[in-house]
Parts: C-alpha cells; sequence; structure tokens
C-alpha cells in the first residue's frame, strides 16, 4: 500500500509533464477528424453530381435507342397489315399488269443451272426491291396467287418508308408455301444467287427458298413456336450476305387463323453502336443488352476504351445476369463493387445498362479533392516534431523510471536511473516503498505454497471461481474430473461454464453429470468477495450400484407389467401386497381395489374352499401346486392354469406365497370350436361325396333321357291324329323336365370358373322353385311368389345365383319342418333405385339377436349334427358381396325369418332369352358322320337328320370312325366325347392331323359336364350336351352343311 501511495505522489509532482502532452494529442485528433470529414464532405456531393449527370446521359442514349426501336416495330407491324390487307382482297389469280413485270431467269451453276422468275430487272433492283420465285410462281391461282400480289404492295410500302428513313438494313416477307420471297432493298437474282452458291448447296429454287425459311428469322413465327402470334426479335447472327452480325425484328401473318408466312426486318449491330458512339461518356461504360445477354453495342472509357476488357469485365463473376436480374430503376443503385443504372427498351425487351465501376469513380474524382490531402500531411508533420519534443524531455525519462521499478518490483537489483532534478525526492519514497513491498511478498509466497501443497493431496475436484464465474485457481483433481475435453480447455482465467454445463451449475448439487464415463457430482459454497469455491467428487461406483438397482428394479417392472399371465404375492395372513396388471384384468379390479384385501373378496365361497387348501397347503409344506381350475360365469380366465409357490423371507421361514395364472379360456374354446368344426367338416366331405355320386347318376341319365327327349320330339311330329300327338307331347314334355332336373344337378356339381353375364334373376329362382318342388310338396310347404313386372336382366354368374337362393330356400323348408300349422314360403321380387331385391319369408321358428349376428360366419349353424355344416350361409355372402350386393337375416314381420338379398343392376343394356340361334327349319344336304358308343341315341339322331335332307352314316366306336374318316369324305362330324378305346378326344386330334378340311366341323356331344366344358370351350370346339335337343342340332348344323368343306371356317357355338 506505502508503494501505491508513493506512485501517485510522483505522478502528482510531475503532472505538468503528462496531462500536457496528452493534452496535445486529444486536440489534435478531432482537428485531423475535420479535415477528413471535410474531404469526405466534398467527395459525396461531387459522387452525387457525377452520378446525376451520367443519369441524363443514359437518359439520352435511352432515348434514342426507344426510338430506333419504336421505328422498327412500326415498320414491320406495317409490313404485316400491309401484306394481311392485300391477302383478305382474296386475288383469284395475278394481275395481267403484275405479271407483266415478271420475267425468267436462268442462272448458270456449277453443276449446271437454277431456274426461276424475278419481278424488278437488276437495274431498279437496290431501289425498287426484288420478288424472286419458283419458275411456275406466274401460274399460281387461288389462294397461293394472293401472298405474290400483297408482296408488289409491300415493295411500294418499303419504298417509302426508305425514303422517310428506317433502320432497317433488309426488310422481306418469306411466305410459308416457300414460293417467292421478297427483298427490300433488292437484287438481281443472278447476283444472289452466285453470292450464295459460294456458302450453300442448293439445285433449285425451291431448295434455295427452303434454305432462307430454315434461319430462325422465320422458324421462330411458325405456329407451333409463336403460339400467341406476337411479333419477336432474334438472337445475334451473322448475315448470310457477309454484311456483319445482326438482329431482326419479324412478325407472323394470319388471315382467318391461317399461316401465310413472316415479315421481318434486319438491324445491323452496327446501328446499336451508332447511338452509343456520338454521346462519349468520361468514365465507366455503357453497352445494350438482350435478354439472353448478348451484347448488341457497347462504349465507354473503362479500362482505357478497350472493349475486349469491357466485355470480359461485364461477364466476370456473374456481374451481367445480376443486372438483368434487377428491376427498372431511374436512378444508379450498386451492384458489388459498381454503380448500376439499367433502362429496359420497349417493344423488345432490350436493356441498356450503364456500369460504373468505384476504382474508376474515385480515380475520377481523387483529384478535385488533393488540397484537403496536402492539409492533412502538414497537420501530421506538425504534431511529429511536438511528439518528438516531448518524447526526448519527458517520455524518455519515464521509461527509464518505469524500467527501473519493473526489476525492483521483481526482485532485481538495478542501478538509479537518471531523472529530472524535479522528479528525485519522489524517486527515494519510491524506493523504500519497494523495499517494503518485497517482504510482503515473500511472506506471501510461503503461505500459497502451503495452500497449493494442501489442494494438491486432495482426492477431490477443488477450484476458486471470481464473482465473474472466472476460475482462478484449480488443483489437479479438479483437472481430471471435468473431462478430456474440460482438461483440454481448463486453464487460469476460463470460465466455469465453459467446463461445466450451466444448467447443472445452476442446480446446486443437483444429480450427477457423465465425464469421460466417469459421474460427478457438484458443490459449490459462496465466498464474501462474491466469488465461490467449487467441489467435484467421483461418484462412479455409487452411481453404478445406484443405476444397477434402477434397472433391476425397470426389469422386474417391465416384467410384471407385460407378462401374459397373472402374477400376485399374498402374505402369510392371506392378503395380497403385490399383483400386475393381468392380475387386474383376472380379478376385473383396479389395482388400488386388490392391494390389501383377500381372494376371498373376489371368488365365490365354494371356489374360494379348494383355494384356501391349496394355499395352506404350500405354507405348512412349501410345496409347489400346480391344478387347472374353472371359473364358471367369467369372460377371462374362466379357465386357468393355477401354480402356486413359497416365498422365503432373508431367514429362510416361509412368509408368503406367489401366485402365477395362465388363462386358457381362449384355449379351450378353441379346442372347443376345433372339434366342432372337424365335425362340420366331416359331415361336409360326405355332401361333396354325395354330390359327385348324383352328378354320376345324372350322367347315366343323359344317354337314355336323349332318347325319351328324341323319339317324344318326333312321334309329336308323325302323329296321325291329336290323341296321339297330345299323348307324345305329354311325354316329350316329362323328359324335358327330367332332363333341366338332370342339368341342374350337373351345374350344382361343376367346378367352373366364374362366368358373369347378363342373367334373368325371375327364371333362376323359378328353376330353384322346381328343383326344390318335390321337398316343398313333401313338408306340405306352400310356395308363394310375387313377382316384379318387367325386372331387368343384371350382370351376374348364374350357377351362383342358382346355388344362394337354393341355399336360402332349402334353410327356409328346413325351418317350418318342425313347426304346427300353416307353412308358406313368400318369395318376393322388386325394383328399388337401381337395385334388385329379393326377400324369401318363411313361416318358421324366426330368428334371435344371436343367430342375425353370426348366420353368416362360417361353421356356424342352429341344425343338428348331420343336418347342417354351417357353411351354406357364408358361401352366400361371399358370393352375393362378390356381386356388389347385400344379404341379411332378419326377423319376419309377422313371425319366422325374412332373408333379403340385394344386387345391383348392370350399366350394360338388358338381354332377354339365351344365345339367340337360327332355329327355322330349312332342309340339310351333305354327308354326316355320327359316332357314339349307344347305338340307340346315333341311330335317333341319324333318323331325324335323314328326315331332313342329310346322308347320315354312324358308327358305334372311334376306331370305325377313323376308318370312315380314312376313306370317304363328309361334311361334318358328330361324335361323343367318352367311349371305350378310341374316345372323342382321340378321334379329335386324329381329324386335325389327317381331315384337316374337317377344322371347325365337328360337333361334340357330351353328357358329362363336370370334365369336359372347361377344356372343350378353351379349345374353341362346338359342344352340345345330352340329352340332345335336335332343335338346337339342326341349327348347329345348317351353317356347316350349307358352306363347302373347303373353306374351313370354325364353328364356335356352345349351347347347354
Amino acid at each position: 500500500m506505502r508503494f501505491f501511495g508513493a506512485r501517485r505522489m510522483v505522478l502528482s509532482r510531475i503532472s505538468g509533464i503528462g496531462p500536457s502532452a496528452r493534452l496535445l494529442l486529444v486536440c489534435s485528433l478531432p482537428l485531423v477528424g475535420l479535415i477528413i470529414g471535410l474531404a469526405v464532405a466534398q467527395f459525396v456531393p461531387q459522387r452525387r453530381a457525377l452520378l446525376s449527370e451520367l443519369n441524363n446521359f443514359t437518359a439520352e442514349q435511352h432515348f434514342a435507342l426507344r426510338i430506333m426501336l419504336m421505328g422498327t416495330s412500326r415498320q414491320v407491324e406495317h409490313m404485316r397489315l400491309t401484306v394481311e390487307r392485300h391477302i383478305v382482297m382474296e386475288s383469284r389469280s395475278f394481275s395481267e399488269a403484275n405479271a407483266r413485270e415478271f420475267r425468267s431467269v436462268d442462272v448458270p451453276l456449277k453443276t449446271g443451272s437454277l431456274a426461276g422468275v424475278e419481278w424488278a430487272p437488276g437495274s431498279t433492283a437496290r431501289e425498287d426491291g426484288n420478288i424472286f420465285g419458283i419458275p411456275e410462281l406466274l401460274q399460281l391461282r387461288g389462294d397461293e396467287a394472293g401472298p405474290v400480289d400483297a408482296g408488289l404492295e409491300l415493295l411500294s410500302m418499303l419504298k417509302l418508308d426508305q425514303i422517310v428513313g428506317t433502320n432497317a438494313r433488309w426488310s422481306y416477307f418469306m411466305p410459308a408455301s416457300a414460293n417467292f420471297v421478297v427483298l427490300y432493298p433488292g437484287a438481281s437474282l443472278t447476283e444472289l444467287v452466285q453470292d450464295l452458291a459460294e456458302r450453300f448447296s442448293f439445285k433449285d429454287m425451291r431448295q434455295l427458298l427452303e434454305l432462307w425459311q430454315s434461319y430462325p428469322v422465320y422458324q421462330l413465327g411458325r405456329p407451333r413456336h409463336n403460339t400467341n402470334r406476337v411479333p419477336y426479335w432474334t438472337d445475334i447472327y451473322e448475315d448470310a450476305g457477309g454484311t456483319g452480325p445482326m438482329v431482326s425484328h419479324a412478325a407472323p401473318v394470319y388471315v382467318r387463323d391461317q399461316f401465310y408466312g413472316v415479315v421481318a426486318a434486319d438491324v445491323l449491330l452496327s446501328a446499336f453502336d451508332a447511338i452509343l458512339t456520338p454521346m462519349k461518356q468520361p468514365v465507366g461504360m455503357v453497352a445494350i443488352l438482350n435478354n439472353h445477354n448478348e451484347i448488341l453495342g457497347m462504349n465507354g472509357m473503362a479500362f482505357g476504351g478497350d472493349l475486349k476488357k469491357m466485355r470480359e469485365y461485364l461477364f466476370a463473376d456473374g456481374l451481367a445476369q445480376k443486372i438483368l436480374a434487377l428491376t427498372t430503376d431511374s436512378d444508379f443503385i450498386q451492384v458489388d463493387d459498381n454503380w448500376v443504372i439499367s433502362r429496359v427498351g420497349p417493344y423488345s425487351g432490350y436493356r441498356l445498362i450503364y456500369v460504373l465501376p468505384n476504382s474508376d469513380l474515385n480515380a475520377y474524382l481523387l483529384p478535385h479533392i488533393i488540397s484537403y490531402a496536402l492539409i492533412l500531411c502538414g497537420l501530421v508533420a506538425t504534431l511529429a516534431g511536438i511528439l518528438h519534443f516531448l518524447h526526448r524531455s519527458y517520455i524518455l525519462p519515464s521509461f527509464r523510471l518505469a524500467d527501473y521499478l519493473g526489476a525492483q518490483a521483481a526482485g532485481i537489483e538495478a542501478e538509479a536511473p537518471v531523472l529530472p532534478k524535479g522528479w528525485k525526492p519522489s524517486f527515494a519514497r519510491i524506493s523504500e516503498a519497494f523495499a517494503n513491498s518485497r517482504n510482503y511478498q515473500k511472506k506471501l509466497e510461503e503461505s500459497e505454497a502451503r495452500f497449493l501443497a494442501a489442494a494438491s493431496s486432495l482426492i477431490d475436484g477443488f477450484a476458486i471461481v471470481d464473482p465473474a464465474g472466472h476460475i482462478i485457481f484449480y488443483n489437479e483433481a479438479f483437472a481430471e474430473l471435468v473431462g478430456r475435453d474440460g482438461r483440454a480447455r481448463i486453464a487460469i482465467g476460463s470460465h466455469l461454464s465453459d467446463l461445466l454445463d450451466p444448467r447443472w451449475l445452476a442446480a446446486h448439487g443437483g444429480d450427477p453429470i457423465l465425464f469421460d464415463r466417469r459421474w460427478v457430482s457438484f458443490r459449490q459454497s459462496a465466498m464474501p468477495d462474491g466469488g465461490a469455491v467449487i467441489l467435484l467428487r467421483d461418484v462412479t461406483e455409487a452411481r453404478h450400484a445406484e443405476m444397477q438397482l434402477r434397472e433391476s428394479e425397470a426389469r422386474l417392472a417391465a416384467l410384471l407389467a407385460y407378462a401374459p399371465v397373472a402374477i400376485m404375492l399374498m402374505d402369510a395372513d392371506g392378503r395380497l401386497v403385490m399383483a400386475n396388471p393381468e392380475a387386474e384384468r383376472m380379478l376385473s379390479r383396479e389395482l388400488g381395489m386388490i392391494t390389501g384385501k383377500r381372494m376371498s373378496d373376489f371368488i365365490n365361497t365354494e371356489a374360494m374352499v379348494a383355494l384356501d387348501a391349496s394355499i395352506n397347503h404350500v405354507l405348512t409344506t412349501g410345496e409347489v401346486q400346480v391344478s387347472e381350475e374353472h371359473y364358471p360365469g367369467r369372460d377371462h380366465y374362466r379357465d386357468a392354469l393355477a401354480i402356486r409357490f413359497p416365498l422365503h423371507n432373508t431367514e429362510g421361514a416361509i412368509d408368503g406365497v406367489g401366485i402365477f395364472a395362465v388363462d386358457l379360456t381362449l384355449q379351450k374354446m378353441t379346442e372347443e370350436e376345433l372339434r366342432r368344426q372337424r365335425d362340420a367338416l366331416y359331415q361336409n366331405e360326405k355332401l361333396a361325396a354325395l354330390g359327385s355320386l348324383l352328378a354320376g347318376v345324372a350322367h347315366e341319365l343323359n344317354n337314355p333321357l336323349s332318347i325319351v327327349v328324341g323319339y317324344s320330339g318326333m312321334l309329336e311330329e308323325l302323329a296321325p291324329d291329336e290323341p296321339t300327338r297330345r299323348r307324345a307331347r305329354e311325354v316329350h314334355v316329362a323328359a324335358e323336365r327330367c332332363a333341366r332336373i338332370v342339368k341342374r344337378f350337373l351345374a350344382m356339381a361343376r367346378s367352373k370358373p366364374v362366368e358373369k353375364k347378363l342373367v334373368d334373376v325371375e327364371g333362376i329362382i323359378d328353376d330353384v322353385v322346381e328343383l326344390a318342388a318335390y321337398g316343398l310338396r313333401v313338408n306340405g310347404v306352400e310356395v308363394i311368389r310375387d313377382r316384379a313386372p318387367d325386372l331387368p336382366a343384371i350382370l351376374a354368374d348364374a350357377d351362383q345365383l342358382h346355388q344362394v337362393f337354393m341355399n336360402v330356400v332349402l334353410n327356409a323348408m328346413q325351418a317350418m319342418t318342425s313347426i304346427e300349422g300353416r307353412r308358406r314360403l313368400i318369395i318376393r321380387t322388386a325394383l328399388r333405385d337401381q337395385t334388385i331385391v329379393i326377400d324369401v319369408l318363411d313361416s318358421g321358428h324366426g330368428v334371435n339377436d344371436v343367430v342375425k349376428q353370426r348366420a353368416f360366419e362360417p361353421f356356424f349353424t342352429t341344425k343338428p349334427l348331420g343336418v347342417g355344416t354351417g357353411i351354406g350361409l357364408s358361401l352366400c355372402s361371399g358370393i352375393v358381396e362378390a356381386h356388389g350386393g347385400t344379404i341379411r337375416l332378419d326377423p319376419g314381420p309377422d313371425g319366422g325369418a325374412l332373408c333379403r338379398v340385394e344386387l345391383p343392376i348392370s350399366a350394360a343394356p338388358p338381354r332377354r332369352g339365351g344365345p339367340e340361334l337360327a332355329l327355322q327349319r330349312q332342309p340339310l344336304s351333305g354327308r354326316v358322320l355320327i359316332v357314339d358308343d349307344e347305338a340307340s341315341i346315333a341311330n335317333f339322331i341319324a333318323e331325324a337328320l335323314e328326315r331332313d335332307g342329310a346322308t347320315v352314316m354312324t358308327v358305334t366306336s372311334g376306331y370305325d370312325a377313323q376308318k370312315l374318316l380314312a376313306e370317304q369324305p363328309f361334311d361334318a362330324v358328330l361324335t361323343d366325347l367318352r367311349m371305350p378305346g378310341i374316345g372323342g378326344e382321340r378321334l379329335l386330334s386324329f381329324i386335325a392331323e389327317e381331315r384337316p378340311d374337317l377344322d371347325g366341323r365337328v360337333i361334340i356331344m357330351t353328357g358329362d359336364a363336370l370334365t369336359a366344358e372347361t377344356t372343350l370351350r378353351c379349345e374353341g370346339l362346338t359342344m352340345i350336351e345330352k340329352p340332345i335337343d335336335i332343335e338346337v342340332l339342326r341349327a348347329l348344323l345348317q351353317p356347316l352343311l350349307a358352306v363347302s368343306s373347303k373353306t374351313g371356317r370354325h364353328s364356335r357355338v356352345a349351347v347347354e
């Protein structure tokens, strides 16, 4: 403290030196700032004035560009209107005066000559323009002649524009027909062809005109490229005539929405340079750009007027793209290190830009503020002289004194410095203060050494931070505990929050934190000066033990929570002390209502007697009890596997019982359902075997039925009197009914893919009622049909719908067999909102809610074993839903059951009846071979066909048929499918190899629809099912016997 007091005394004694120098410096700085501010203030107005002058300059250039573009645009629009107006006049041919002005020209080429016509003679072509065309141009008539007259009128208009003044180098009209071209100023055809022949290849005038049309100026105006029919500007291109780079302004010509060609005007880039050159700007660069960043014209003083360097600068670092992205502005703005103004020209989108680099701007303006720089230099020189005097007289002695004081503070003996006389008294007191300070410093160092030794011996981390949170001391253990990253960053002066999480520090002893796989706790104690003492402790082992305990508890909790069995623990008094969620489900109580209760609180007395006995046995003997138990009336754990085991305390004594309960309810229900379904499947297999047997019987009935049906029909036709004819008709009708029943049995037994077609629902229901008529009549069931008038056809599979209605009718019949009284079956059809509704209402015992909900489940049945399988209504539901409909079962309005089927009407037009066959009886002619192992069937068919005029031969085996086919000609073959030895399939193969002339002339007879239908239809063969319908057979044979067998035409008619 004495040292600091002596220092203040010295400074007070030499106060005339230090403050004076500082005052001089402080006063000089505002003067320097004022001079610099004046220079800047002068620079900014001069820069603003220059930019304003350049802005006016660009406005004049932009006005000149605007006038040029406006003139070109107006000229092209005038050309377009002139051509369209004269085409609209609909001239049907050339006027004689115009035709006389054309002359034929033959221009010699290297490999021949080129013939064409031109309008103006060579001497006046340049002044009056010219028209070049194909030799046939003068013979054009109609719409093709109109554009030529329009072109002549266009030349007159262009000549007047030339007198008034125009920027266009060339003006022309290229018609879409490529018959001619109009050019102004003109040239003779000879000059033009000879000039172009050196650079292009063409054979005639048409190719030359098409070559001209390949240029972008024409292609961009075509309808597919210019759908809006607007004028347009091309990109820069080289003139084919060698006059230099240019751009073209063009417009498409349309008359009554028909494309007639393009009018255009070419503008040389030199015309754009002519706008910029007369108005020379003093600094920067000016350019005209199109929408594709192409430079149309450029001028300026940047880079010494070097246009190449100006172009490179404009496109360097994307400067041109940034300028094109700017909106039009009327004043300069800064883009990168440049002052830029951009003005968009009308009628084209061309942009005039002025770019002024900052370096050029500064170089141009700096000479105007050179006087301020001279004043600043004089000021700097004056200040330098004053500072030199101060340094020699005062600053250098101060440095000597500072060096001496530094050495004394460091404990180093040093020679007293040479100082001014006024400084010596103060210097003596300073020397005495430094001696006292050295003694104090020594004692302080000894105290610090003892502190460091104590802190280093601590196993806990120890650190001291100042009020701002910076570390002013830490031991080695602290550096180890802040982690690897913290150890790399720790140092005196480091902020504590850079090493430890601030949120953890704010907790003041919260949970430990993980550093490099070590858990560290934190403790903080405040110090009087606002700082703090920080203690870190390694609690890794304690933390691991705690975490292992938590993990063990979490695993146990997860096991209890997700165990699929009920787990409960009870004490020796029988009170529950723990239960998992599955136990809550078992006892139908929440966990809070289970703990502390006895099992008797949840289980009835009868079951509790056995449960108490089991628990007492475990408590007494320590043996594990396993048993299957049944608790009726429960939804869950109605059947359960119970496992009871003893719980031991730390001394090994039994002080409780543990219980595992496994829910066997679903397993028992599944086993019961599996037994029921196994019985139903057995019954279903018996029904399937019975169906196959019934189909076989039906097949065997087809052959005799064919004879009965056939001969009864013939007897009806040949009967000499009406009584005999009536009896024969009754036999025929009865036989046909038998045949229909057999066909329905076969349709029910056959397995074929779904075939949807327009079917009559009423007809299907009639077939079902007819097939079930015997059972209904025997059981005394009265059938009432309530038909809807004009019910439309629907798109469906007839056999599947037959199966649905047969199941519903049979179920209704079986439901009424066990009731007394009147038995009535009502079948009602109706049409509602494009849906056919079929109601089947019986007078049976009805349905309850359970049956209503489960009626369509697979294997659900209310019938006794052996009567029902439980799959009929399930199959019906699947069939109806596949047809887009619905089926449901409800109680009837007056008792019984109501089964309602709803089917959507097809969007296709209804079709009445089956396939239309040409059944008009006509005489037959030709040879027919009949092959059937049943001779009576073959004879019956032969007799019927011979009556119609056919020549028929019959055989009873495939072998005999092959012999006849190899020896004799036939026009058609009628063969059975299943025969001993050589059957119908082998006979078909023989005919295909040996008699290809009979391809498509073979008809297959079969009574086995179960196996034959799919194969034969896939092969595209004609099939007729037994019993044979003679009228259908006649319809099938008529086209075969009426057409010559040489045609080999297929017949693909299938009749069921």
